[in-house]
């Protein structure tokens, strides 16, 4: 496998792992909520095997993420960067519409 790969599948493995470990739950409970092996789930962790995309979205359900929160290097700021976005977006899907406008303003003011 080509090094880039080695590192990709590494990174994917990372912000799997701690998405797992921000919801506070072991392997064991992600392989049963996501219906995934308990062994494979650990060696997607470990980046020593390459998830097919019906694997990952069986695990980003069970984590309460979408797919592209799980690809690292979608957004610069690296693998703790990926983890805090994919946080962020999954606390946003929770607020109702009139919540997310009044954050919408908050955030225009942090930014300006």
């Amino acid at each position: 496998m080509c090094p880039d790969h080695e590192q990709f599948l590494r990174n994917l493995g990372q912000v799997i792992r701690q998405a797992r470990k921000s919801k506070k739950i072991t392997q064991e409970d992600l392989s049963e909520q996501s219906g995934v092996n308990a062994k494979y789930l650990g060696e997607i962790e470990l980046g020593k095997t390459n998830p097919t995309i019906v694997v990952l979205l069986k695990l980003v359900g069970a984590l309460g993420l979408e797919i592209v929160d799980v690809f690292p290097g979608v957004y610069d700021s690296g693998e703790q960067g990926t983890l805090i976005h994919s946080e962020i977006l999954a606390l946003l899907r929770k607020l109702e519409h009139h919540d997310l406008h009044k954050l919408h303003k908050v955030l225009q003011l942090l930014v300006e």
